[in-house]
C-alpha cells in the first residue's frame, strides 16, 4: 500500500511538473517594465507595458520615453508573437517573439517590415 501511495505521489509530482510551464504561460496579462536594444544597436532603452487578453487574442502597448506603440499578440505554449506599429504611424509595422520563462519574464527578439537585423527585449513582471 505505501508503495502505491508513493508511485501516485511521483506520478502527480511529475504532471504538475509538466503543466506548470503551462500554466505561467497562461496567465502573462498585466503590467511590466522592460529592457531593450534596437536592431543594430547596443544603445539600451527601458520602457513599461501591458498585456490585455481580449477573446483568443492579446492587446500589447509599450512605453518607451514619448512613443507609445500598439500590438495584437497570439499566445502558443511559452511563446508570445506580436505584431505591433507606433501609435503615431511614423515607423514601419514590426513582429516581436518572445519566449515566455518559469518566472513570468518575457524574452524576446524583434525586427521592423523589411529589417536585417533583430533587437531585444527582457521584460519583467510589475507585482500584482
Amino acid at each position: 500500500m505505501r508503495r502505491l501511495h508513493l508511485l501516485l505521489f511521483s506520478v502527480l509530482l511529475l504532471v504538475s511538473a509538466m503543466f506548470a510551464p503551462l500554466a505561467l504561460a497562461g496567465d502573462i496579462v498585466g503590467q511590466y517594465t522592460f529592457e531593450g536594444s534596437n536592431p543594430g544597436s547596443q544603445a539600451k532603452y527601458t520602457g513599461k507595458a501591458m498585456i490585455e487578453k481580449k477573446g483568443d487574442a492579446y492587446l500589447v502597448g509599450w512605453q518607451i520615453g514619448n512613443q507609445e506603440l500598439a500590438g495584437t499578440g497570439i499566445l502558443q505554449d511559452n511563446t508570445f508573437a506580436v505584431v505591433y506599429i507606433a501609435r503615431n504611424n511614423k515607423t514601419e509595422p514590426g513582429l516581436v517573439l518572445y519566449t515566455i520563462l518559469p518566472n513570468g519574464m518575457l524574452v524576446g527578439k524583434f525586427t521592423n517590415l523589411g529589417g536585417t537585423s533583430l533587437g531585444t527585449e527582457t521584460w519583467t513582471p510589475v507585482s500584482k
